[in-house]
């Protein structure tokens, strides 16, 4: 009976266990609509994400299509800060974690059963001899980043630009040739080492392609085994990343108007050593790169001149590099122009570039007085930052004409417009160049024309020109043009005054008004007094002669005899 009893409470039991155990698998319909609704909350998610995913990867286009028109325009600062960007946001949006996604908890396994994870892609950052993981997932790391370092090549003729993209080139060629250089002697890996020979043909190409030609590195050490000589490129790829932040750095430096002395010393020194630090990498595996040995001369002018005297061969000969890629970013952010206000556009610039040509008019000897120079620049330059930190290019004609032609002394001493200076200087050394080519002109037309062909056009000119006045515009003046041309052509005066490119129509306005004959030279005929001198013209009946090139006498006279001709004053000559 008491077995019975046993037997029977035992079944009972079986069946309890049997029960909660179905329960427990069995969720309820609570649990199933709240997996419903943590389903669809995903589901949304991912429908937000997919959307907010495609209108940013619109915004990035427009963003570098706007790098690319700023670098069509030589605003070469605002084009690297563009892309640099552009970059950044492409960067942070892909591998983000949907905002409104629920995660699962992470449970702990047992001790016991516990595995390591695997280990993540590779970063591009410090050397690492031995980061070659197992798995394809090196592959992937230089897939994407052929993918990312391929959307930024373009037609651009900036030719930094161009440098820059060939060591972003470079650094992927040496990646995945240092991936194929690992992983082909294990046939597990041929699906994938078949894919890396694919990319490698294909960046090859691509970098032949380029204005710095380079091929894969061969390190032709037979001592070496495969892993040692796969470890020594991937160190050279890290090494000509680094190297294209230092070349945008050295490059934002050199666009970078407001940059302090300081400020350019440490960016310029970290450039250098990046790049030296590349050559000497080179070197020991006996690789020569032209690109590389020409930035490293470049940057070392550059640190010359700004009194870089610090030896560097140490940190070149180091085994980690003296600048990490993170220590670069930032000194790269801390180049970068401050951008404008939302608030500030086109009106606001041309606000600031008006102050700058108001107070610069001011007074005749603005600039000139060596006596009042510190006033002067005290009152001019905090304007010239502004319209800088603005927007407004270092090669804005206007302020860069005003300053060439009224106050260069302004700038002596000051050592934060380096890429002003450098503006002010070439539009110097064009003017000069094109002077010297109108003399030339000037000179090869004096010789080729008589005294009795100039006496020819002279004596039908006189019965017009005899008794009037003429106002030479433009050029420069010269002290025998004025006096031989009034004696020629009988005329009862001839002015030529100074004219600058600053200069407003209103300086020239009662000498036009009383000249009978406006001759305006080359350099003069967009500006605005060319415009107002042809209406003071029309109105007082007087005439406007526009000279296509030089202005020596004879071409004065030839142009003026033409121009009458034209008009049926003076019969035609055969």
């Amino acid at each position: 009976m008491a077995d019975s009893q046993s037997m029977g409470s035992n079944v009972g039991a079986v069946h309890a266990d049997a029960s909660s155990v179905c329960d427990s698998a069995a969720p309820s319909i609570d649990a199933i609509e709240a997996m419903i609704g943590e389903a669809a909350s995903i589901v949304k998610a991912a429908e937000q994400r997919r959307s907010a995913r495609r209108e940013l990867r619109t915004l990035i286009e427009t963003i570098e299509r706007e790098a690319a028109l700023a670098t069509t325009e030589e605003d070469y600062a605002a084009a690297d800060w563009l892309r640099l960007e552009a970059k950044r946001l492409r960067k942070s949006v892909f591998g983000a974690v949907p905002s409104g996604a629920k995660t699962a908890p992470v449970v702990a396994a047992p001790a016991s059963v516990r595995k390591l994870e695997p280990p993540a892609a590779p970063v591009h950052e410090a050397p690492m001899p031995m980061a070659f993981p197992a798995s394809g997932g090196d592959l992937a790391h230089w897939l994407s980043r052929w993918n990312e370092v391929e959307r930024q090549l373009d037609g651009s003729g900036d030719e930094r630009l161009k440098r820059r993209q060939a060591l972003d080139v470079r650094a992927v060629l040496c990646g995945v040739h240092a991936y194929v250089v690992r992983m082909s002697d294990d046939p597990r890996n041929g699906k994938d080492v078949k894919t890396a020979r694919d990319l490698r043909t294909r960046v090859a190409t691509r970098l032949r392609s380029l204005d710095w030609p380079w091929e894969a590195p061969t390190i032709r050490d037979h001592g070496l085994d495969d892993t040692s000589k796969a470890a020594g490129i991937r160190r050279l790829s890290d090494c000509y990343c680094r190297a294209s932040l230092a070349c945008q750095l050295f490059d934002l430096m050199q666009d970078n108007p407001s940059a302090t002395l300081d400020e350019g010393r440490d960016s310029v020194r970290a450039a250098l050593a990046t790049m030296l630090y590349l050559q000497a990498e080179l070197r020991s595996l006996r690789i020569a790169d032209d690109l590389v040995d020409a930035l490293v001369g470049e940057m070392e002018l550059a640190a010359d001149s700004l009194g870089i005297t610090c030896v560097l061969s140490d940190e070149c000969d180091a085994e980690t590099p003296p600048y990490t890629s993170r220590a670069l970013s930032a000194l790269i952010e801390r180049a970068l122009p401050e951008p404008a206000r939302e608030a500030e556009g086109p009106d606001d610039r041309n606000a600031a570039i008006q102050a700058i040509l108001d107070v610069a008019g001011s007074r005749e000897d603005f600039g000139a007085d060596p006596l009042r120079i510190a006033e002067d620049r005290a009152a001019i330059l905090p304007l010239v930052d502004e319209a800088f930190r603005l927007g407004v290019p270092p090669s804005n004609k206007l302020v860069r004409d005003v300053i060439l032609e009224r106050w260069p002394a302004i700038l002596n001493g000051q050592g934060n417009y380096t890429v002003f200076r450098r503006e002010v200087d070439a539009e110097i050394a064009r003017r000069a160049a094109e002077q010297a080519d109108s003399d030339d002109a000037d000179a090869a037309d004096e010789d080729h024309a008589s005294s009795s062909d100039i006496e020819t056009l002279a004596s039908d000119l006189r019965p017009i020109l005899a008794g009037k006045r003429m106002l030479l515009l433009g050029g420069v003046p010269r002290v025998h043009t004025a006096p031989k041309l009034q004696a020629v052509l009988g005329l009862e005066e001839v002015l030529w005054p100074e004219a600058k490119k600053a200069d407003t129509p209103a300086k020239f306005e009662t000498d036009m008004r009383k000249a009978d004959v406006i001759v305006i030279v080359k350099n003069y005929s967009r500006h605005a007094a060319s415009h107002a001198a042809a209406s003071i013209a029309e109105e007082t009946g007087g005439h406007c002669v526009m000279l296509p090139a030089g202005y020596g006498v004879a071409q004065i006279i030839s142009h003026v005899h033409r121009y009458f001709e034209t008009r049926g004053m003076i019969a035609a000559r055969v």
